[in-house]
Formats: C-alpha cells, structure tokens, sequence
C-alpha cells in the first residue's frame, strides 16, 4: 500500500493537527488516485504487439508507436539464434514515454520474443541510455561510460540459448 509522507505517527494532537487532519486526508487520496492511475498505466490491458516490427527490413531502424498514455520508439535489433543458425528469439528495445500529471516519466525495457511468438521475456532498465545500440551474434552491444576515465566505451553481453535472470549493460551494472 502507499503511505503518504504526510501522516505522522505521534497520537498527540493538538487543535493545529485536527484541523489539519482533513486536509491531510484529502491530499492523501489524491496521492493514492495518481498512484493507482499510474500502476494501471504502466500494468494497463493496452500492450504493445510487438510482432509486428518483428521484420528483417526493420533491423535497427527506430519504428514509433502511440498508445493511450503516451508514446514509445521500438527498434528491432535482430535474432539470437542456436550455432545451427535456428532462430531461438528475437530482441527488441523499447522506449516509451507517459504523460504523468507534471512531467513525463520514461520506461526503456528489452524484450525478448520466442521464435514461436507467443512467449515473451522483458527486462526493465532505468534509463534510454542503458538500452542496447546493436545485435550481433548473440551479443547485444551497450554504450557504457568508464567510471575510472569517463570516456565511453562499448559493453558486449553475450546472450546464450536460455535467457539470463539479469542483463548487464556495463561492469558490475546488471538489471
């Protein structure tokens, strides 16, 4: 459950904190509504069908949807494939954008889609930077920043036959 920063845990009240209960009480269940709006936004029935930008002609070009809430910008990386050149699944990076009640919030997700199309893994990531840039060879390629030089270099995870619990997109920064 959320709990409103604005309720305090001391049983005194004086006449200031009564009065002030109510608006207490009402700010809190306008917290609560844009918190529910925002679950069912981000957990919402409207999902994106993927599948459909699923095409070899699509490959690292950036394809852009709008959805109810806001927008996203797909790219279809490629395949990971098994050493016999059988597609396993294909990957897809995705950003997208919701119009919250100030500012807009960012999501960036991978997300991976069985051979099969049906059966799908996402991985969520915290920012657009964090996205992979490239697939090859079962190795998605991530911009990274070098804490020690602060130049960018390039990080490679490889990505086998059965999907990691985690993604990695840089040393030690895996999700």
């Amino acid at each position: 459950m959320f709990l409103s920063p604005l309720f305090s845990c001391n049983n005194q009240k004086t006449d200031k904190q009564s009065i002030n209960s109510k608006d207490k009480i009402a700010v809190y269940e306008q917290e609560v509504k844009k918190k529910e709006k925002w679950d069912s936004i981000i957990h919402s029935d409207e999902e994106t069908d993927f599948t459909k930008y699923i095409h070899a002609d699509l490959i690292n070009k950036k394809q852009k949807n709008k959805t109810k809430y806001g927008k996203e910008e797909i790219i279809y990386l490629g395949e990971i494939k098994e050493k016999d050149g059988t597609v396993i699944s294909h990957v897809v990076t995705v950003f997208g954008e919701v119009q919250a009640t100030i500012e807009i919030h960012g999501h960036s997700q991978i997300v991976f889609i069985r051979n099969n199309l049906k059966q799908k893994k996402d991985y969520y990531l915290n920012g657009q930077e964090e996205l992979p840039f490239k697939l090859e060879n079962n190795n998605l390629y991530f911009h990274n920043i070098a804490p020690d030089t602060n130049k960018e270099t390039v990080y490679i995870d490889t990505i086998g036959i059965e999907l990691p619990w985690l993604i990695c997109f840089g040393p030690n920064t895996c999700n």
